[in-house]
């Protein structure tokens, strides 16, 4: 993969001004603003982002270049960057404190090594859903701490849903620059006396 595509080029987020004015108000994504916690809701504005399975992606090109078309660049270098750090990801301290373990999803058994194997496949396949593993492997690749923003704030994993991802190789604390996204649904959240339900994401914009 990388004879054929190369390396990706240095990507320079500073220059970049995460600010709602790029984009227009038909832009917003009204249902992901109200579910937004009610503690950021003034804060940020959820832009649309297409929900075609790699909405990630599409939400971080967004972040980058007021567009989706990066979003097909990221996931590729996802993979890379999963398939080259196997290690780095056997235990990210995100899943330290809580019960959540890595299973495949195939039906084929539990395991680090089958289920991670597993990620990379799915990650290298167009349209499909991406999930915390993911996340922090974007991070890397951007260069830049990614955060998310989960709308059932009560939720046992929040601190899961809810957080800072770095990147690896992470070296400019001083750097206040963020990617966030929203952890989102494309019906919103109806019925807050049932569990909320992920099946979309969305870039945040201050």
């Amino acid at each position: 993969m990388e004879k054929r595509w190369g390396l990706h080029p240095a990507l320079k987020f500073s220059e970049i001004h995460f600010s709602t004015s790029q984009f227009t108000y038909s832009q917003v994504d009204e249902i992901s603003r109200r579910i937004i916690p009610s503690n950021l809701g003034l804060s940020y504005v959820p832009v649309r982002s297409t929900g075609n399975g790699n909405c990630l992606f599409n939400s971080a090109s967004l972040a980058l270049c007021q567009n989706e078309t990066l979003a097909d660049e990221f996931r590729l270098w996802t993979c890379f960057e999963l398939a080259n750090n196997i290690e780095f990801y056997r235990k990210p301290s995100v899943l330290v404190n809580t019960s959540v373990t890595y299973h495949a999803r195939d039906g084929l058994g539990y395991g680090f090594e089958k289920a991670f194997n597993n990620e990379i496949m799915r990650t290298a396949k167009n349209w499909s859903y991406s999930g915390t593993l993911q996340i922090m492997a974007l991070a890397s690749e951007l260069g830049v701490p990614i955060e998310t923003i989960y709308p059932d704030q009560n939720d046992r994993l929040l601190p899961v849903y809810q957080n800072v991802f770095y990147a690896r190789q992470w070296s400019n604390p001083a750097d206040s620059t963020v990617v966030r996204i929203l952890w989102a649904n494309t019906s919103g959240w109806p019925d807050r006396s049932k569990e909320f339900v992920v099946n979309h994401i969305v870039p945040l914009f201050e």
